[in-house]
Parts: structure tokens; sequence; C-alpha cells
């Protein structure tokens, strides 16, 4: 049995997908080809190689999909497509970044980075000045999709399925089973709360994604974070702090216990986020607006890439 078969005989034996209506499925369907495509370094359109799976084994995703299609014998819809949803490519232009980074001669796959814009960043690497947001700030209509979501909320909505004693053919063990009922769960946040959003490693798609014309690239993280924290607490003092990478969450296939303030909608797996997270000691209820810390000069961790030019804050190393 080949794996495409394998998965597509898993799938009819647990259709964990049979609740969803067609236009959901069909945004499903945009979700999982935001996170199968790539932007080479060439600024082509390609796919994640089967075993490259960031969290999510996508081929078998997008597999599951054409069989729920198949099972309700129709075929994917024509606008499946979603141009805001997958990259934007440049060929036969390398795609942004490629030829800046290559200038800067390290490996940056490892490296939390900013994508933003020169006039900002530039301040930041000089003077260490960083915008705060409140999460309910990301909920703003007027952002990108590859930046809008809902901070404060999470919801689930899978199917229950129960086991039936029809064994599948091909799978020892294995019986198909049926869809009992949907079950939901909306979890809330206590309070708004603070963050700040950075990818782990450099990412060609993010340029467009984010509307940036430069990023910083963060060579000595524990410092950096412990930077961030101090510089924090040093205004909000009755504030918790915590550093770590977002969890992406399948709303159809989910891990729970759920954080609502490192959850994020597997659509934005791509991005690979990491973020700080400042919760207040005690719930509140008062309106949070930006507000920017000084962490000071941090050209001695940090460096600027600049698309477009040759120019570069090398500071850092």
């Amino acid at each position: 049995m080949t794996r495409g078969e394998f998965w597509r005989l898993s799938y009819r034996a647990r259709r964990y997908l049979s609740h969803l209506s067609v236009d959901e499925l069909a945004k499903r369907s945009q979700d999982v080809l935001a996170n199968v495509s790539i932007l080479t370094p060439q600024g082509q359109i390609g796919l994640r190689s089967p075993k490259e799976t960031i969290g999510y084994p996508w081929m078998e995703l997008w597999t599951h999909i054409i069989e729920e299609f198949g099972s309700r014998e129709m075929g994917m819809p024509p606008d499946i497509l979603d141009p805001e949803t997958i990259p934007n490519p440049t060929a036969p232009i390398p795609a942004k970044g490629f030829l800046e980074s290559q200038g800067l001669k390290k490996e940056l796959s490892g490296c939390l980075v900013k994508y933003g814009k020169r006039s900002w960043l530039t301040r930041t690497l000089a003077k260490g000045e960083w915008r705060i947001s409140p999460a309910s700030y990301y909920s703003d209509a007027t952002l990108s999709k590859a930046r809008r979501d809902s901070e404060l909320e999470f919801h689930i909505r899978a199917a229950n399925l129960e086991k039936t004693s029809k064994p599948v053919e091909g799978m020892e063990g294995q019986y198909y089973h049926v869809l009992k009922d949907v079950f939901a769960i909306d979890i809330k946040a206590a309070t708004n709360y603070y963050l700040v959003c950075l990818a782990r490693g450099l990412i060609y798609r993010m340029f467009d994604d984010f509307d940036a014309d430069a990023c910083l690239i963060i060579h000595n993280e524990d410092e950096f974070v412990r930077r961030m924290l101090r510089a924090f607490a040093a205004i909000n003092p009755r504030w918790f702090g915590t550093f770590k990478a977002v969890d992406y969450i399948d709303p159809c296939m989910p891990r729970l216990p759920i954080d609502v303030h490192f959850a994020k909608h597997f659509r934005y797996s791509y991005q690979e986020e990491v973020r700080f997270v400042w919760t207040p000691l005690s719930p509140s209820l008062a309106k949070l607006s930006q507000f920017t810390i000084n962490l000071g000069p941090i050209d001695d961790i940090c460096e600027l890439l600049l698309l477009n030019g040759k120019e570069f804050a090398m500071a850092g190393g």
C-alpha cells in the first residue's frame, strides 16, 4: 500500500471533516494550501516536501480534504485558490530577501526575525524602541489576512466519531467510524493582554504578507528575551511576561488543553511564530493601548536586513 493509499483509506474510516459545510471545507482547503505552498529562493511557488511537516503533515491533510469532497460526490470548488493566502511569486526575480540574506553570509534558519518597515526597524536597532500592542489590536479589520486574528478567543468545532463493528479492509484492527455528534469549545482570555510577535527563521513570503521592506535579525535570543522582559517590567511591574513558541491548533483535531495566549489557528503555521505575552497579575477590564518600551541599543545582538539595497547594519556581527 502506498502512502497516499494509506492516507485515503485512513480517512474513509474516520471522516472527521464530515460535519463541515461546503464553505467550511473550502476554507479549510485554502488554509492547507497556504501551508503546503512556499516561496522558493528563486521566487517561484513551490510545495513543501511531505517529510517537512512544520507542525502538521500538510500533504496528508490535503488528501483528507480531497477524500471528503469525493465522499460527497463533489469536485473541488473552482475558486479554491485565494491569492491573499498563497505566496506572491516574483520569478524570474529571486524572492524578496534572498539576495540580501546571501550578503550576510550567516545561517539564519534558527534566528528570531521581526518583519517591518525600515524606518521603524532602523530606530529599533539603534535605540531599542519597540512598540507593544494589546491582543485586541490584531482583530482590526484593516490589517492584512496574515496579521488579522482574534487573539482573545479560540473556537473549536470538531466531530465526535463513534466506532462501528465494520472492519477496514487492509488495515488490521481498524474499524469504520460514523458521526455521532459535533462538539464545540469556545475559549476566551480572562482579560486583554499585551504581546509581541516574531518569526523563527527567514521566510521569504513574509515580506509581502507583512508589507515589510526590512527585517530585524536577532542573533542572541537569550539576551534579547532578557532585555525585552526587563524593559517591559520597568514600565509595567505588575504584569507577568512569558516567551515561547505559538501552538498551532487544528480546530477539527484539537490538542487539549489550549492556552489561548499562545494558540493560533493552524492556517498561520507557516509563519513559525514565537511571541512574548504579558498578562496582568489580576484580571482587568481597563482599555489597553499601544505604547513603546526602550531596550537600549541592540546592535550588539541584532542586525538589519534591508530589501532592494546593499546597505546593511552589520554591527551585530
